[in-house]
């Protein structure tokens, strides 16, 4: 990126008539390619998979979840559990009803929150492809895209450390509602929570990155290729020019 700036700034340098003009076409070409291009990119991405609001999905997700009242579904669940050991009270089955209650509305929950996440996942697929041609046009968001897949901070790493902690959260979920079902709702002693490894992310290798970070780096070579080649066309016209003069 820092070729094309230089390439484009020697370019320009070269063809203008004077400091004063070059000063200002390449104030024009930074405008263009680092502030108006990028923010229009992204706009233009927003309105072709818009997002709901935070607030909205969260409403959405609640109505959902919540829409035939847990209370009304655990006396359900109850009913099903008793019919089918063939007794008449909780008391008497040979585990704790609450841990079997609490996993199957976690796995209730689990598949309607699947559902709406496949949903936003695919919006941002969209927006992000939509960048991802925008960037051949606009080389800043190519570097951006470049930068931010090795800083760890692009959209793959967030889904990938989004996916890491649900599925932590899944798995200790599950373990507390089984030692529940299991123990009649005891509190557990140490050796329950020391079998509870701490939450680890591993981001993955540099060779990883490179396996979808290449499309940006590809578009910045050929904007530097692009740009020398202008560089190399302008200074031998200049060259010509002036020595007919």
């Amino acid at each position: 990126y820092i070729l094309v700036c230089v390439f484009i700034g020697m370019a320009v340098s070269v063809a203008a008539p004077n400091p004063r003009a070059a000063v200002v076409a390449l104030f024009f070409v930074w405008t263009l390619t680092a502030v108006v291009g990028p923010r229009l990119a992204a706009s233009l991405a927003a309105a072709a998979a818009p997002m709901p609001s935070m607030m909205d999905t969260h409403a959405a997700l609640e109505r959902e979840i919540d829409g035939d009242g847990y209370d009304r579904r655990t006396e359900e669940l109850r009913a099903r559990v008793l019919k089918e050991h063939g007794v008449t009270s909780e008391s008497e089955l040979p585990f704790d009803f609450r841990g079997l209650a609490l996993q199957y509305d976690e796995d209730r929950s689990t598949k309607i929150f699947e559902a709406h996440r496949a949903n936003l996942r695919a919006r941002e697929a969209r927006q992000d492809g939509a960048l991802g041609v925008a960037s051949i046009v606009v080389p800043w968001l190519a570097l951006e895209r470049w930068s931010t897949a090795f800083a760890h901070t692009d959209l793959t790493h967030a889904q990938q450390f989004e996916d890491a902690a649900e599925s932590y959260r899944r798995a200790l979920v599950g373990r507390m509602n089984d030692h529940v079902k299991q123990n009649h709702g005891g509190d557990g002693d140490a050796s329950l929570w020391s079998a509870v490894e701490p939450f680890a992310f591993t981001s993955p290798p540099p060779g990883a990155i490179l396996g979808y970070a290449w499309p940006a780096m590809l578009v910045l070579c050929g904007w530097a290729l692009l740009t020398l080649a202008a560089l190399i066309t302008v200074g031998r016209r200049t060259a010509v020019v002036g020595a007919r003069l």
